[in-house]
């Protein structure tokens, strides 16, 4: 018999290398015993990366669930799984697949902004946490503290009882705000940028969004019943706000009995809002409040963590309209274009002056521009390619009558 060519052999083993390697193994799908944070904890250790674990409809509390693994985790529907969150969860982000909740409701009470129910971290080149399709429901405490560069956050509905965070966007790497934007198609994979899209917010009045610590946000297709976006710069955090898109939104007050200060309000960094409706906040039993806030709080010695206490010349690190290509920092107007509703834009640095006057500091035409467009930007595909199956739609609960 003779022997086979040695190059044939080898020719054979990878041939079935490749075929072994041709059929990945099918995901499972994992089913707890029931709602509870044992049973839902169990059901996880014993999944894989991208398997599902489907959690039954029941009432049930969890003190502190923790999730490492990319798996969906997948309520029986928001009404139907209903989770009250007395401790804070950890998501730690999966290098091989996305962590994914949905399909619950979920309640979060007590202990003030910084009393969060989840923690989300983990490496930003890690896949993006997807939570979508949830009930949540926030009183007098946070919701996410957001500590990754990254995520989708869509088509939830989320209620507050008026002064929440429900996601406070706090990445903590300075040298993240040192490194070239994201802005719109600059994020090439979708992977580098917060997206926050389709969703509604109701009575989260003062800060429902709150982006921090070089954070780099798209907040897209929301609906913002008096509730508002808000960010910091580098006064009021170590750090600041890198870098924002806000736009087709539309922000309502509903309540003039509802004390809210802005819709939105601008303290760090460049960025766009286009497309909005921003309706303006007169006539409100509280007062006429800015509707558009810019403000430089490190020249107002307001709450300051600036270095020395107080910014005296213009650009301050970081502050309103200042990008980084990752050599310099440069100035960098945030654009303002096409948007609706009556709204106005007040500048000025809060809690007094200690640097000098607002106009010093934040100058139309220079700072921010307004009705003109950002040159060369285009917005990230939405919606975002990490949505299977998902075509985008609006907010379920659109008010009647209002329209962008």
């Amino acid at each position: 018999m003779k022997k086979l060519n040695s190059n044939f052999v080898s020719l054979l083993i990878a041939l079935g290398i490749l075929v072994g390697t041709a059929y990945p193994v099918e995901a499972a799908t994992i089913n707890a015993a029931d709602c509870s944070q044992a049973a839902v904890q169990a059901a996880v250790i014993s999944a894989a990366n991208g398997d599902t674990v489907l959690v039954p409809p029941g009432n049930c509390t969890w003190s502190g669930l923790s999730l490492s693994k990319g798996v969906h985790l997948k309520g029986a529907g928001a009404g139907a799984t209903n989770v009250t969150l007395t401790g804070a969860g950890t998501l730690s982000t999966n290098a091989i697949a996305s962590i994914e909740i949905s399909g619950f409701t979920f309640n979060h009470n007590g202990g003030g902004n910084e009393n969060r129910a989840w923690l989300v971290s983990g490496s930003w080149t890690n896949k993006p946490p997807l939570i979508h399709d949830n009930t949540i429901n926030v009183n007098n405490s946070g919701f996410f503290r957001w500590e990754v560069n990254n995520g989708v956050i869509y088509r939830n509905v989320i209620t507050c009882t008026l002064d929440e965070s429900v996601i406070q966007h706090k990445h903590g790497d300075s040298q993240s705000w040192s490194t070239p934007d994201t802005l719109g198609i600059r994020d090439t994979n979708g992977n580098s940028n917060l997206y926050v899209e389709d969703n509604v917010f109701n009575n989260c009045t003062n800060q429902g969004i709150d982006m921090d610590d070089s954070s780099r946000s798209v907040v897209r297709y929301n609906v913002f019943n008096n509730s508002s976006w808000n960010s910091h710069g580098f006064a009021t955090s170590p750090i600041g706000n890198r870098h924002f898109e806000i736009y087709n939104n539309q922000f309502n007050q509903q309540d003039k009995n509802v004390n809210q200060s802005w819709q939105i309000w601008i303290r760090g960094g460049t960025g766009v809002v286009f497309d909005n409706f921003i309706q303006d906040l007169n006539g409100q039993m509280w007062g006429n409040k800015a509707e558009v806030l810019l403000s430089v709080r490190a020249a107002s010695g307001g709450g300051t963590q600036y270095p020395g206490g107080c910014c005296t010349t213009y650009p301050c690190v970081r502050q309103i309209g200042q990008n980084h290509d990752g050599a310099r920092q440069f100035t960098d107007a945030i654009r303002f274009w096409n948007n609706s509703g009556g709204f106005v834009i007040t500048s000025n640095q809060s809690w007094g002056s200690c640097g000098g006057p607002a106009s010093e500091f934040i100058q139309s035409g220079r700072d921010y521009v307004v009705d003109v467009p950002r040159p060369n930007y285009a917005p990230y595909t939405y919606p975002h390619p990490l949505r299977a199956g998902s075509t985008g739609s609006p907010p379920a609960s659109v008010p009647p009558g209002v329209c962008p």
